[in-house]
């Protein structure tokens, strides 16, 4: 009998112990199905919440483009010199019933989602700096607005990033090298191209004159250079030369300025060369007559323009790259995305030209009778 008891008991305890750890596996198991739940539910209200802030950077490029077209004294520029979260809602781009959010509405019978909206957007006009990605033998062409008048800017490319890890350094000199001779790391050869006119409105072709352009090389040929000497504004100084005086007929030759770059800096995640380039007139604040033409002659890159340690620190571009600052709301959930707005009306500048030393003889017609065979220029055979 006390044997059949000792059993029993024994039964009871292995019961119990199993019921106990069958709770434990259970709790864990629906410890982890509601982590994941939550998990995916907050993964999927971030993404949400970031649409929606996506969806305030698109209307504050509609705001952007409003100001742009009808001037200073629009709603639209109004609403953005205020710095206010309503930006979109006071510009005029959409109404919303409530003055401190837009909700979003989806699907193909643009149902409002519950919850979803932006609720802030700020649009900084005037900024600090400019920044492009240009490829190899690609130009951009940048419009040198301000908001102060001055006569230099600061330019610097060549940054640490996930395609490019290393940076060597060409060779040294103050000449043009072939491409093979440029290695794949080293920082690119620029070419600058300043055009500043002397009037500040539209005279005819004098206004575009090549007496007004200047060109600069900027050819890196070293990368010793200690990164606070980058800030120096009498280091890698440039000034651009003329490529014609006004009212001749003769080009000059522009010449090539090394620049010391920098290793130390590119380590630390900063750009490698910079220079200070003194423009041939002053920028006058509101002329949106002049422009700066960059060209990466050899490697992509990436170029950062600026005004640092020029002035009195207050020179800003104006209208150039806008930032747009939006919010986005799903749920309880906010996401917020900064984001830089380059002009719509980007300039396509043309590559390439010709450029002869003689005259120029162009056949032209406009027939549907096929190519006239009295040509007036003569043909020059190829070379065998």
């Amino acid at each position: 009998m006390t044997r059949s008891k000792q059993s029993g008991l024994v039964s009871i305890i292995v019961v119990m112990f199993t019921a106990i750890l069958l709770m434990v596996v259970s709790t864990g198991f629906i410890r982890i199905m509601v982590q994941e739940e939550s998990r995916a539910s907050n993964n999927n209200l971030s993404r949400t919440a970031y649409e929606s802030a996506v969806a305030g950077v698109e209307d504050g490029k509609r705001a952007i483009m409003a100001c742009q077209r009808s001037g200073s004294v629009s709603a639209a520029c109004k609403a953005i010199a205020a710095k206010r979260c309503s930006t979109i809602q006071d510009a005029g781009i959409i109404s919303s019933i409530s003055n401190t959010a837009i909700t979003i509405k989806s699907g193909t019978n643009l149902q409002y989602i519950s919850g979803q909206a932006y609720t802030c957007v700020l649009i900084d006009s005037q900024t600090s700096d400019v920044v492009y990605s240009l490829k190899e033998g690609s130009s951009r062409v940048v419009p040198l607005h301000v908001n102060k008048d001055t006569s230099m800017i600061r330019l610097q490319w060549m940054m640490k990033n996930d395609k490019v890890s290393t940076i060597s350094s060409a060779d040294g000199g103050d000449t043009l090298p072939k491409r093979v001779e440029w290695p794949a790391d080293a920082p690119a050869l620029l070419r600058i191209q300043a055009v500043v006119p002397e009037s500040t409105t539209v005279n005819g072709q004098q206004s575009f004159d090549s007496s007004i352009v200047s060109t600069a090389f900027l050819r890196p040929s070293g990368i010793r250079a200690p990164r606070n000497l980058l800030d120096s504004t009498a280091f890698n100084a440039v000034a651009p030369q003329a490529v014609r005086a006004a009212g001749s007929a003769t080009n000059a030759t522009a010449g090539v300025s090394p620049i010391t770059c920098s290793a130390e800096a590119f380590d630390n995640h900063q750009y490698a060369c910079s220079a200070y380039v003194t423009l041939p007139r002053n920028l006058v604040a509101g002329n949106p007559m002049a422009f700066l033409r960059i060209t990466s002659i050899y490697n992509d890159t990436d170029v950062r323009l600026s005004f640092d340690n020029i002035g009195d620190g207050t020179i800003k571009f104006d209208g150039v790259q806008p930032k747009v600052d939006s919010t986005g709301r799903a749920g309880d959930v906010y996401r917020r995305v900064s984001s830089r707005i380059s002009s719509s009306s980007n300039i396509n500048y043309p590559e390439y030209a010709v450029d002869i030393t003689g005259s120029l003889c162009k056949d032209f017609s406009v027939t549907n009778q096929g190519v006239p065979s009295a040509l007036t220029c003569k043909v020059i055979p190829e070379e065998q």
